[in-house]
């Protein structure tokens, strides 16, 4: 898993000099509906903002059982599908069911199965097959990239400019990767006990929502516990109650709910020992870049993996091994 954190910085950068360009027709649909499970799905929420900003279009998030009841009665629209790997046939229904629908299709993978690219009327590459492992890193960041390409394609009367201010800023969030990686890693050092979490919760605001539940997903995959994402709001109504002596929780202040965020961390800071603060400013770990930075999610993304490759590590347990190797073809979802 850490040489897939690793390879990020090489890839990323690549990526981001292969914009995307889409015939898109006159008439477009006007809805944008993204299909996808587990990080496919997050990363297209952590994207959700770009498409808002630089799309026509009205957004919906599905995971595949939903498109799979509901994609035949929705008006007109592009079907985003998602699938690092292109092994779950599940995705692979969803594109042929909107294709006999006659909407226009793209289908996001690092396969490299010409069938399977054909499945969609576009094909866009991750360029990260290598990456095979359960827990995807340089995959879910690969899609990221290509997903806010793809919002800045929708945008037809765009100026190049804005393109080209939104992709230095995101060369720049890249840079700043390794040093992230650095600074958390000097964190885990400094806190080596909560390797023995017995769960977690993750809060944020919900402009970073994308952000926790994938990171949440990480911590997972590798530590093997429960890990929870919060909207910061609706932790206060609720999930507040697994505030206790020895609990654990992360707190990622940002955004319009920043004040609300530090308190409940300094609320919560009464009862546990066990919070860590992920701020803009002075947090035990420091983004130092406002949450409104186009590409900071991928510094946010970034310190959950390198916390979740490390937990793992130090509870004796190997996040590159395959889990439940059978369960797959027991089920039947992958190929």
């Amino acid at each position: 898993m850490n040489q897939f954190i690793n390879s990020q910085w090489q890839l990323l950068p690549t990526l981001l000099q292969n914009t995307i360009t889409m015939p898109f027709e006159e008439e477009s649909p006007k809805q944008i509906i993204f299909v996808g499970s587990g990080s496919s799905l997050n990363a297209a929420k952590m994207a959700q903002h770009y498409f808002e900003t630089f799309s026509q279009q009205s957004l919906l998030f599905f995971n595949v059982q939903q498109y799979k009841k509901q994609g035949a009665l929705l008006d007109p629209h592009y079907l985003v599908a998602i699938s690092q790997t292109g092994n779950s046939l599940a995705i692979l229904e969803c594109l042929h069911l909107a294709s006999e629908n006659k909407n226009t299709t793209i289908f996001l993978s690092a396969t490299r199965d010409e069938e399977k690219r054909q499945y969609a009327d576009y094909f866009i590459d991750l360029c990260c097959a290598e990456e095979q492992i359960g827990p995807k890193t340089v995959g879910f960041t690969a899609t990221f990239i290509r997903l806010v390409q793809l919002a800045l394609a929708f945008n037809k009367d765009q100026e190049d400019r804005i393109s080209e201010e939104i992709f230095v800023s995101f060369k720049e969030c890249i840079q700043k990767m390794p040093k992230m990686k650095e600074i958390t890693l000097q964190w885990l050092k400094e806190n080596p006990h909560w390797a023995n979490a017995p769960y977690l919760t993750i809060t944020a605001d919900d402009a970073l929502l994308g952000v926790i539940e994938e990171g949440a997903l990480k911590v997972l995959e590798t530590l093997r516990i429960p890990v929870m994402a919060y909207e910061i709001g609706e932790f206060t109504h609720g999930p507040h109650r697994l505030i206790k002596e020895g609990s654990y929780h992360i707190f990622l202040s940002g955004g319009p709910t920043t004040e609300l965020t530090e308190r409940v961390n300094l609320y919560t800071q009464s009862f546990t020992k066990n919070t860590l603060l992920i701020t803009e400013k002075a947090g035990e770990i420091t983004v130092d870049l406002s949450c409104e930075t186009p590409g900071v999610e991928l510094l946010y993304t970034l310190i959950f993996q390198v916390l979740a490759n490390e937990w793992a590590l130090q509870t004796g347990f190997n996040p590159d091994k395959k889990v439940h190797e059978a369960f797959f073809a027991f089920v039947g979802t992958k190929d």
